[in-house]
């Protein structure tokens, strides 16, 4: 049976309705690649190691990915070859990309010079990002990936978004290791057709332009929603080939918080601000009067975390304090839902 994925696009200048709270991070990220095999020996040894140390030390400013290119490796991603064959050209395991640049096989030198190019983009303001959250409803194995791209500056070109999915860790053999070796971040699959996505934007775009996008795809029965990372990245294409833009990627999957957002009530639903240190103000607008009102926080696998309020509310304005210290909430993403009645509504909040 062939998996469909269907994508939904909105475009506008200053933001759209239902991507309002999904952050778009002003950052620049980076993309490193190992092409490796599991029949590669020498991918086992130095370059082993070295793909370790990267994956640890660039893990907040750039995706560290395993790319299996070759059909007779054990873990052989047809996305993983396509995207190589886009970046410069090597025809030897392995070889470590930067962005698209073919960057050397191992060696403490080629990891100085990964490391220095990834800090030095970090530090510059980035041309477009993306946000992304990703829900799957457990009983259809539907992934929901919901994005909202935002382009910082204005562009001339043609552009892509493409999304993918890895492993985090995948247990296989490793030629020069063992039979029982972890593979880290995996490159798997492209939740498109096309490898490097859906067409963003062709020609003028403008500063601020905003592209909202739903995207969603069944997820094979193989696949632990735990153990996967969702990526989305920026493509600028030149000629046959796609420049590296940037990336952003969420090990965070919801499982739970699923239901019909009521449009009417997300408008009057807002929190500020939604990144959060130690606490945000809660403002509800209600349309109507409800004996069935609550106000729940949940973490991004569903569980519920705090109670803001639950009980009987009138038509109008209300304001509710949500105090960090009251549950002592880690660093991370969560989701503040309110439920009116049989509506609801959810925002995206951010606790650093």
């Amino acid at each position: 049976m062939k998996n469909w994925t269907f994508t939904l696009f909105f475009t506008c200048l200053s933001g759209i309705l239902w991507s309002q709270d999904i952050l778009v991070p002003r950052v620049q990220n980076s993309l490193v690649t190992k092409m490796t095999a599991t029949w590669c020996s020498i991918c086992g040894s130095t370059a082993w190691d070295n793909y370790k140390s990267l994956a640890g030390s660039l893990n907040t400013k750039a995706l560290v990915m395993a790319g299996h290119s070759s059909t007779s490796s054990s873990l052989y991603s047809p996305t993983a070859e396509k995207l190589i064959q886009n970046f410069e050209q090597s025809l030897s395991h392995p070889t470590f990309f930067y962005n698209t640049s073919r960057m050397g096989s191992s060696g403490t030198t080629m990891v100085n010079n990964i490391t220095t190019n990834v800090n030095n983009a970090n530090k510059n303001a980035p041309q477009a990002q993306a946000g992304l959250i990703a829900r799957l409803d457990p009983g259809t194995r539907e992934l929901a990936v919901q994005s909202r791209v935002e382009f910082f500056q204005p562009q001339q070109g043609e552009y892509y978004y493409g999304l993918y999915l890895l492993e985090k860790s995948v247990t296989a053999s490793q030629a020069a290791r063992s039979s029982n070796e972890t593979h880290q971040n995996v490159m798997r699959i492209a939740l498109h057709s096309n490898t490097f996505g859906e067409l963003l934007a062709n020609g003028n775009v403008a500063e601020g332009t905003i592209k909202g996008m739903i995207t969603t795809f069944p997820l094979p029965a193989n696949f632990n929603p735990a153990n996967l990372i969702v990526a989305g990245i920026i493509w600028k294409k030149n000629g046959t080939k796609f420049d590296f833009v940037n990336l952003n990627y969420t090990s965070q999957i919801s499982t739970s918080v699923t239901g019909t957002m009521d449009v009417a009530l997300l408008q009057g639903f807002n929190v500020l601000p939604n990144i959060i240190s130690d606490g945000a103000l809660v403002t509800l607008d209600l349309p109507a009067y409800s004996g069935n009102t609550a106000l729940e926080l949940f973490d991004v696998f569903g569980r519920k975390v705090h109670t803001v309020f639950q009980g009987r509310l009138q038509e109008g304005e209300h304001q509710f304090r949500l105090d960090r210290s009251a549950f002592q909430a880690p660093p991370g993403y969560y989701l503040l839902r309110l439920r009116h009645g049989a509506a609801q509504a959810t925002r995206q909040l951010l606790f650093h």
